[in-house]
């Protein structure tokens, strides 16, 4: 699903790519919102697709200007999505999910789900899991209308009806399809790319790209195409093909349904199973638990041997003792009263974001990390009622990007508002008076005589 999305975005994205050729102003509003956009929407993806972006700037430069007012538009868009992407490349580090071993992101395993060539010659509508091979079940190839629409785009290119202008964006659009597929199939060596590419996963995920560019070029063809077909027809057409086999694809089913569950009974020990396997809902790899937390914290041996407090807090030393607890959504308040300074645990795990307060008073100082991971609170004595809370709020990291995405918002909206200014501006119109264009003096023609042929020249 994340990957689907990624197909209104990048359509937009080069959408905006093309108004900016004609209404720089407007295309570079555009762009940014659809870079924002496209950032926010699955991030690998749109790591590959600034990538394909670039090349298509870069072959299809219309003038000088141009990859400037690209740029600015791509420097708008990195700071509207900065709330998002840059606490996430801060904060990596943190967290298993850093690592390729942990993402499965290592070389020989995206490789392991490179799709075949042949393979896009047949299409599937099966369901089930990538497999290594040639033998995939489910819709993973780019499809016969695609390849068709690629084809004609190229026969077009041999025909008369386009301009040069038009033949090189059809050439450009067929070189990343070429190009995307390439980096889909197993030639590709995913041992010389950066790391960072490798998060990718499965390289089947890039097919939103080839889709894209083989449309894209078909549709560059219409001015010779058209001649031919009509588009309505190759639409009814490619709907025709795709609909009989839709019914594949619509009855989702739940991921635990295979295991013939009957009753809520069933799927609750089901579940429980499912933890012993250390396969968990959402995350199979915990690959967003901090490096620093023990792995066996999320083993359900470890919770019915050590339970953990109602109130979710542990005295470790000192006296200590809660008149009042209240738990609501990443907040834990707590009224105490303690003869002596006291050291408690608070069965959370530390992650940069939590806030300790007492008795209003932002303390930090007061909070550090135990060596099992969790936050550990120092906290001082008081013989009457103390009040202590613990919130996770936002890294700091994180309150510098909303900062940032909020500048550049109001940036991009006073951009906005300039450019709606000047063109309304009122232009200079300079009115002549007929009267005076009557009294201006004629010009005097001069007339030149015309040297004589000579008789030898021919008539």
């Amino acid at each position: 699903m994340p990957s689907t999305r990624l197909a209104s975005s990048a359509a937009r994205f080069f959408w905006s790519l093309e108004l900016m050729r004609d209404n720089w102003k407007a295309g570079t509003l555009a762009f940014a919102i659809s870079f924002a956009l496209l950032s926010i929407s699955h991030n690998i993806t749109a790591l590959y697709c600034v990538v394909f972006v670039g090349l298509y700037v870069l072959l299809t430069c219309s003038s000088f200007s141009y990859p400037y007012k690209v740029a600015l538009g791509a420097v708008l868009g990195v700071g509207l999505s900065a709330f998002y992407w840059l606490p996430a490349l801060a904060l990596k580090s943190s967290v298993h999910a850093s690592s390729p071993w942990t993402m499965g992101s290592l070389p020989d395993r995206v490789l392991d789900h490179a799709i075949f060539w042949k393979q896009h010659l047949v299409d599937r509508w099966g369901k089930g899991p990538s497999i290594s091979g040639p033998n995939d079940e489910f819709g993973i190839t780019v499809g016969a209308v695609v390849l068709l629409g690629a084809l004609l785009s190229i026969f077009a290119l041999l025909q008369r009806g386009l301009n040069l202008w038009q033949r090189l964006r059809i050439i450009v659009l067929l070189v990343l399809f070429g190009f995307s597929l390439y980096i889909i199939s197993p030639q590709m060596r995913w041992d010389k790319v950066p790391e960072m590419f490798l998060f990718v996963q499965f390289p089947w995920r890039l097919l939103i790209f080839s889709t894209f560019f083989g449309i894209a070029a078909f549709a560059c063809a219409a001015p010779v195409l058209n001649r031919w077909m009509s588009p309505m027809g190759i639409c009814v057409a490619a709907m025709a093909f795709s609909l009989p086999e839709m019914n594949w694809n619509m009855s989702i089913e739940p991921w635990w349904a295979h295991a013939k569950i009957q009753s809520d009974e069933e799927l609750g020990q089901f579940f429980d199973y499912s933890e012993k396997l250390r396969f968990y809902v959402g995350s199979v790899a915990q690959e967003y638990l901090p490096n620093w937390v023990k792995p066996e914290y999320l083993e359900p041996s470890f919770h019915a041997a050590h339970p953990a407090p109602s109130n979710r807090l542990t005295l470790l030393e000192g006296e200590f003792l809660v008149t009042h607890y209240n738990h609501t959504g990443t907040s834990y308040d707590y009224d105490y009263v303690s003869g002596t300074d006291s050291i408690v645990r608070i069965h959370v795990f530390d992650f940069p974001g939590w806030v300790v307060r007492v008795n209003g008073i932002k303390s930090p100082e007061m909070m550090d990390r135990d060596e099992n991971g969790l936050v550990r609170l120092h906290l001082p004595k008081g013989d009457h009622p103390q009040h202590v809370q613990l919130a996770y709020e936002i890294s700091p990291i994180g309150r510098i990007s909303v900062w940032i995405s909020g500048g550049t918002f109001l940036l991009w909206c006073l951009l906005g508002l300039g450019f709606v200014i000047s063109e309304r501006k009122p232009r200079r119109v300079i009115v002549i008076d007929p009267k005076q264009v009557l009294l201006m003096p004629r010009p005097i023609l001069i007339e030149q005589p015309v040297p004589a042929q000579s008789s030898s020249s021919p008539s």
